[in-house]
């Protein structure tokens, strides 16, 4: 496990990379290895728990309403995915995520994260915090994706809008 890389996400912002070791467990972190352009997730499927891209990068798309298949983020190394429809209990996925190279991920359970233990550990307040920063800006970045993804490509298209 690589805890250099995550010492340096957005997600552990401000965490020693020693208290990041202590937390592992409480947050039921798992490491699993995907193949190129295997699914990691699926449209429809319900997840609790967010990735962390410790190598490789996965692709996160979404089909339209005539079949087209559109990569709307490229999540990279060191970044996170998965983490709004993890706290959107029960929420299905609206997209797919799929590995766009060999890629290990890990997934940490995000009620865990939510959930501080009965030691009530700073360190543990500093990661919900972080976590909500994290949601807090990817609002922005996604309006402004689907803005420039959903304007109309072709002359009819803007002429039925």
């Amino acid at each position: 496990m690589d805890i250099h890389l995550l010492a340096g996400t957005r997600l552990f912002h401000g965490i020693r990379e020693h208290e990041i070791e202590a937390m592992l467990t409480c947050l039921s972190a798992e490491e699993r290895t995907y193949g190129k352009e295997a699914y990691i997730y699926r449209a429809g499927d319900v997840t609790g728990r967010l990735g962390v891209v410790m190598e490789g990068a996965v692709n996160i798309i979404k089909d339209d309403v005539w079949g087209n298949r559109k990569i709307i983020e490229n999540i990279g190394r060191g970044q996170i995915f998965g983490e709004t429809y993890a706290c959107l209990k029960g929420e299905p996925l609206m997209v797919d995520v799929q590995a766009s190279e060999r890629s290990r991920i890990l997934f940490m359970d995000v009620n865990r994260i939510l959930t501080t233990c009965s030691s009530s550990c700073d360190f543990h307040n500093r990661l919900i915090r972080s976590l909500m920063y994290v949601l807090a800006g990817k609002k922005p970045d996604a309006y402004e994706k689907n803005r420039i993804s959903s304007a109309p490509k072709s002359l009819r298209e803007r002429v039925m809008v």
